[in-house]
């Protein structure tokens, strides 16, 4: 009869519950932060992406149905911040749009092309920026 140590079968117990969390979550830590921040009541979630594959470069959709005040507190939740025509960006604000790429086919995606109202996040040459409008958040985000 083999003996196994209490110690031995707790390391084992907790070796094993460590792995099965980590299989059943690593979908959830896939997902873009815009769609994590999202708050539970989101409805219609639809989101697109392009990613070059080589360099860093990508372009992100998302559009949600959520109230004003959960927008308010999911700009606040990402750190962005209302956009003016006086603010200053350290890249070319013609990145600041709403146009889909060329590679984006689906009709979903229709915010107007109006920057009021939309906030903003900028680093460099990645973008992120929101806008709440007709009873749905608008995210874009990229890196060119």
């Amino acid at each position: 009869m083999v003996r196994i140590s209490k110690k031995k079968l707790w390391c084992g117990l907790a070796v094993t519950i460590i792995s099965l969390a980590a299989w059943f979550f690593w979908p959830a830590s896939n997902e873009w932060s815009f769609h994590r921040a999202l708050p539970r009541s989101a409805q219609g979630v639809q989101e697109w992406y392009w990613a070059d594959g080589f360099l860093p470069d990508y372009s992100y959709h998302l559009k949600a149905r959520i109230t004003q005040q959960e927008f308010d507190n999911y700009v606040k939740k990402l750190g962005l911040t209302p956009h003016t025509l006086e603010r200053a960006y350290t890249d070319d604000v013609h990145w600041l749009n709403w146009q889909a790429l060329p590679q984006f086919t689906n009709g979903w995606f229709d915010p107007s092309d109006s920057l009021t109202a939309t906030f903003v996040s900028q680093e460099g040459d990645c973008w992120a920026f929101a806008k709440y409008e007709k009873g749905n958040l608008y995210v874009t985000s990229l890196n060119h």
